[in-house]
């Protein structure tokens, strides 16, 4: 149970951008198939929408929700690591103690002793010199990792961003431009004409939309309307 927490927990602190994409096809699947069944419009164009709008809107959310249990499952991981490197050095410290007990007086190079038990005590400052430095280092690893990570997922949400603001602009632009043909067509009039001319069709305009002659105030309010935008393209 232990192992496979961890390796949960290793995806999700190393692995986020795979886990964040695994989570984004599940959810993507599960809203085409919610929009195909409830909505009328045809299939093509929701499977584009999905693909082109959706899943980057669904992955962005995703990955920027995964990163508070990124930092818990690296905190985790590294409690758990340090924890089995001490376990793992204490355990190593309590053999060669064992080893000490030994009289190794008499032997080859170990007269007394002493000669042993110097070297057992520098091999275990080592040891636990050399466990530090490691753990130093894989905590480096991890945070240059998670600062890379970040740095990505900045530059998708200002991409992101750019892009949102530029389809905008761009829908603008657009709907100006349907304005004016519309407020052109409404007052039969064409690129360039005259502010005289443009007050002169209003006026005519305005006889019609007259209760007396079957007028309604919707259709001044259109004539005012298309008048306001046409007079910033009056010479």
């Amino acid at each position: 149970m232990k192992q496979i927490f961890e390796k949960i927990a290793e995806q999700i602190a190393y692995n986020t951008k795979d886990v964040a994409t695994m989570l984004t096809m599940i959810a993507g699947f599960m809203y085409g198939k919610f929009m195909l069944t409830t909505d009328r419009s045809p299939a093509l164009l929701i499977i584009l929408a999905i693909l082109i709008f959706y899943l980057p809107l669904f992955f962005a959310v995703i990955y920027l929700l995964l990163l508070i249990p990124k930092l818990v499952c690296i905190v985790i991981l590294q409690v758990v690591y340090a924890k089995d490197r001490k376990n793992d050095f204490y355990s190593g410290s309590q053999n060669n103690t064992n080893y000490n007990n030994h009289d190794y007086t008499g032997h080859s190079g170990y007269n007394d002793g002493t000669s042993y038990n110097n070297y057992n005590n520098e091999w275990s400052s080592q040891y636990q010199n050399t466990g530090y430095e490691s753990w130093q280092q894989d905590w480096k690893r991890t945070y240059q990792q998670y600062q890379s990570q970040k740095d990505t997922n900045q530059k998708y949400n200002q991409q992101y961003n750019q892009y949102n603001s530029q389809n905008s602009q761009q829908n603008k632009t657009s709907q100006r431009k349907d304005e004016l043909s519309e407020a052109l067509s409404f007052y039969g009039l064409a690129i360039p004409f005259t502010e005289e001319q443009l007050r002169d069709k209003r006026r005519k305009l305005m006889k019609t939309a007259h209760p007396d002659e079957g007028g309604n105030t919707e259709a001044a309010a259109d004539i005012n309307r298309y008048f306001d935008i046409l007079k910033k393209f009056a010479n």
